[in-house]
């Protein structure tokens, strides 16, 4: 039997609507594709004290060449982890220390590279024959200033662009940023200042967007602006931006700043976040005083200040020690609670425990699989949200800190008993 042929014109109609399914499946992902920028508004990638060779692990810094006599160089990397497993791959390191690292950061040494990568800015100080301090940059980042503008200390410009390596999905990729020197942390500091920038179009609309990094472009510390000609909108990354007439994730970034990806998801408002006006993560842990928390449900129809914070986090203690008593204690008969989830096990938390009084719920994240880390992924101490009465996140971010946090609390729960000194 002979098998029967489609005519063309259906052929053609599965082909028109095999193309379409496809072109709507990769609409679901846009990928964002930036370029580094020198910043308009400065956005601190990091700030770096500049050492020399006598702080820890000093072999892992490369040697500078091309100084004159008397001159002393400094080096940097916002990328320790590869510094020490390059070190370690060349001898310079033993196992033993490496993998101790390693495993503290929960990272694994197969991201990175094992070859030299030139990772480090590099900046050099000397004086001239009248004593007057000058200063070098390493700007094309070979580590030698031979081929280097002598400044003055002082008449340098004020951003300087510097070029140097990363590793970028586990290849070894050239990259840029911008410096400055700075004394304004008691010490001389070199601060890395950039943005990246890029454009992307969705059903005929123009879209302009904007990383700003505060710490490092792929763990949470930086700001994502997305904006129209009729106005922006600023996320984190792992929120969600509705462009359109649809939710996207703002799903990964890469650890340079220089594609973003996202993706469509259209039960977006269903879904858990770190978001304001979605649902937070749930999770389910055993709190200081022996019973078992299910966050949020437990907790619903009331106000709830959840904070992720550490005995290491001397602001963290400061807040618990001097706001949050009084706080909670003037504020609790209105529907207010107070969550903390400690990076600490329980023994490290007794103790603290014992000589402040925490009457709210207390969990050693260490003791409880880790909520911080998944799903939460939080980098840093302390990280607050506050929800209200129907589960979903009402604030987030620094207003919940200090003093701050008594006037948002107002705006919720006006008829709360004002401070003995108001």
């Amino acid at each position: 039997m002979e098998p029967k042929l489609f005519p063309a014109r259906y052929s053609l109609a599965i082909l028109f609507l095999a193309c379409a399914f496809c072109c709507h499946a990769q609409s679901r992902v846009i990928e964002v594709h930036l370029e580094k920028q020198k910043p308009a508004v400065k956005s601190t990638i990091w700030a770096f004290p500049l050492e020399d060779d006598t702080v820890p692990l000093a072999e892992l810094r490369p040697r500078a060449t091309g100084l004159p006599d008397e001159w002393k160089a400094y080096s940097v990397t916002d990328d320790f982890p590869q510094a020490l497993y390059q070190g370690f791959c060349a001898g310079k390191v033993d196992e033993q220390t490496c993998m101790r690292k390693f495993e503290a950061w929960q990272r694994d040494t197969t991201d990175y590279s094992p070859y030299p990568v030139r990772i480090f800015l590099m900046v050099a100080f000397g004086r001239d024959g009248s004593g007057v301090e000058h200063v070098m940059f390493d700007t094309d980042g070979d580590y030698d200033f031979s081929d280097e503008t002598d400044y003055r200390l002082g008449e340098q410009p004020p951003l300087v662009r510097m070029a140097y390596e990363r590793v970028v999905n586990k290849k070894i990729v050239p990259d840029i940023t911008w410096v400055e020197l700075s004394d304004r942390f008691g010490e001389r500091n070199l601060l890395m200042w950039e943005t990246t920038q890029g454009r992307f179009s969705l059903d005929g609309v123009e879209y302009a967007c904007t990383i700003v990094p505060e710490g490092s472009y792929d763990r949470h510390l930086c700001t994502i602006k997305i904006a129209t000609r009729n106005g922006s909108a600023e996320y984190d990354l792992k929120e969600y931006a509705r462009l359109g007439d649809a939710w996207y994730l703002l799903d990964s970034l890469a650890p340079d700043g220089r594609y973003l990806r996202l993706e469509c998801v259209p039960d977006a408002e269903g879904r858990e976040a770190m978001q304001v006006g979605f649902r937070p993560y749930a999770f389910t842990a055993v709190d200081m005083a022996g019973r078992t928390v299910h966050f949020p449900g437990d907790f619903a129809g009331k106000y709830v200040l959840l904070d992720f914070w550490a005995l290491s986090c001397g602001p963290c203690v400061y807040e618990i020690r001097n706001y949050y008593p009084d706080i909670y204690a003037r504020f609790r008969d209105c529907g207010f609670e107070i969550v903390g989830v400690a990076d600490n096990t329980a023994a490290e938390l007794r103790g603290f425990m014992d000589k402040y009084a925490m009457p709210w719920t207390v969990i050693a994240d260490r003791d409880n699989g880790k909520v911080r880390r998944n799903p939460y992924g939080i980098t840093f101490f302390p990280t607050l949200l506050l929800l209200g009465p129907d589960g979903r996140i009402l604030e987030k971010g620094w207003n919940l800190r200090g003093a701050e946090l008594e006037n948002v609390l107002r705006r919720y729960m006006p008829d709360a008993p004002r401070a003995a000194n108001e």
